[in-house]
């Protein structure tokens, strides 16, 4: 799980985009689904099942909302704090 800041507010359709997967034409992968959470206009709560390689940027990226802040919360059931 990651607390995300993005440049710009996440759009009310980002959760349903995570939701399906993002297809990253590069690696021809589709992510798998992720689940959003809206803290602020510009901070989200994000859930993801794999981890490739910078994977949280990516999506935002492909959604044209660069990340400025990402800080790793849990691993499994292992909380990091903040």
């Amino acid at each position: 799980m990651y607390r995300v800041q993005t440049k710009d507010p996440v759009a009310p359709q980002t959760a349903e985009v995570f939701t399906r997967g993002i297809y990253f034409a590069t690696e021809d992968i589709t992510t798998l689904p992720a689940q959003l959470e809206t803290i602020d206009s510009h901070t989200s709560r994000l859930t993801i099942y794999e981890g490739r390689y910078h994977q949280v940027k990516r999506m935002f990226g492909h959604l044209r909302n660069e990340v400025v802040g990402l800080h790793r919360e849990k691993v499994g059931q292992l909380s990091l704090g903040i």
